[in-house]
This record gives C-alpha cells, sequence and structure tokens, in this order.
C-alpha cells in the first residue's frame, strides 16, 4: 500500500474517532480561516484563496478526505471556482452567487449524488447545463407533490416538477394543489423527464 493511501487512511480514521475540526489558513493571511471541514461533512469555503486554479486534483487540501464530504457551502463573496478545486466529491455544492466564474475541470469525476445548488437561470446554471452537471435552482417557496415528487417555485415565476416516478394526481381537487395559493405568482411551468406522470390538472398556472 503506498505511502499516500496510508495517510489518507489514517486521516480519515483520526477524523471519524475525535470529529475534529479540519481547517485551511489563507495564503493573504495565516490568521483566516480559508476553509472548513466539520464533523457533518460539510466543507466551508470562506476565502478566495481555498479556491484557486491547482494543477491537480492532488494539490487540492482537502482532496485526503474527499469521499467523506456530503456539502460544500461557499461564501457568496467567492466569484471564482478554480480548475480541479473540487473535483472527486459525491456531495450537495451550495453556490450562493449565480455569477460565480467556474474554471474547466472544476467538478471533474463528480459522484451519482452531486449537485449543484444555485440561482436558477444564472451564469452558474447555464455553466451546469452545458456540461451535463446535475443542477436544482434555489426555491422561493417548495414541498412535495409525490413519493419521489417535489416541486420549487424560483423568483422568475417557474413552478419546477423535479424528481422521479409520478407526481400526485390533483384532477379531483385541483384547490389541493400544494402550489395553489402562488398561482398567480407563476408564469410557466418546467417538468423534469424522471416525473412519470403529470397530474392532469395544472390550471390556473399558464403553460
Amino acid at each position: 500500500m503506498s505511502t499516500k493511501k496510508v495517510i489518507s487512511i489514517l486521516l480519515i480514521c483520526c477524523f471519524l474517532v475525535s470529529s475534529v475540526l479540519v481547517v485551511g489558513t489563507s495564503a493573504a493571511n495565516a490568521d483566516a480561516s480559508a476553509w472548513g471541514f466539520d464533523a457533518t461533512g460539510t466543507l466551508t469555503i470562506n476565502a478566495p484563496s481555498a479556491l484557486v486554479d491547482y494543477a491537480s486534483p492532488q494539490d487540492v487540501p482537502w482532496n485526503l478526505f474527499a469521499s467523506l464530504i456530503t456539502t460544500v457551502s461557499i461564501n457568496p463573496e467567492i466569484s471564482y471556482i478554480g480548475a480541479y478545486s473540487l473535483n472527486n466529491l459525491n456531495a450537495t455544492i451550495e453556490i450562493e452567487n449565480g455569477n460565480t466564474e467556474i474554471a474547466p475541470h472544476a467538478f471533474d469525476n463528480s459522484g451519482e449524488k452531486f449537485v449543484i445548488i444555485s440561482a436558477f437561470n444564472s451564469p452558474v446554471h447555464t455553466y451546469a447545463k452545458e456540461n451535463g452537471l446535475p443542477f436544482e435552482g434555489v426555491a422561493v417557496v417548495s414541498g412535495e407533490c409525490g413519493d419521489n415528487a417535489r416541486w420549487k417555485i424560483y423568483s422568475d415565476g417557474t413552478l419546477h416538477i423535479l424528481g422521479s416516478g409520478p407526481m400526485t394526481d390533483y384532477y379531483r381537487n385541483p384547490a389541493s394543489t400544494p402550489w395553489y395559493s402562488y398561482t398567480s405568482t407563476i408564469t410557466k411551468v418546467l417538468v423534469d423527464e424522471g416525473i412519470t406522470f403529470v397530474s392532469p390538472y395544472l390550471e390556473p398556472i399558464p403553460r
């Protein structure tokens, strides 16, 4: 077994046993925490110096415990995600700043649970679509509309039905739709391909 693998295993074991917070400092300010990783599996990026371009995934400071990361939260003041900086993750990536610039190879080798959450119809959303990356918009309001189906309303008035399988049939009681009180704000409907049944009743929603 290679030295690197041994170090990686030891680091993961120590983290699981002690739940110690792992932090990294900013090159610009040795006293500032540029990033942190806690016992919930959340990687918090606080400073731009943590998301610079890296030569390879192995150069990223949290690469050794990438498999433990379930959520990445990025400070909205950060406007650039560098090459290879968020590789090998199977996590939810929360990018509050929808205008963030993303370098090529920033999200290589992502897992099946990988998803980017950011502003709907933003540059980050465009990047995700162009690169075939899973994306969910930040909702004004949301809820469930089936066993594995959910709904979201975005700030531009889009009602998004997402998830998988059939949505609940509201045909016999239109007023029971969970978004009924928001229909005056809805301008269009977006239904994911994974939804196998769409209730015949979507009025009075414009379509």
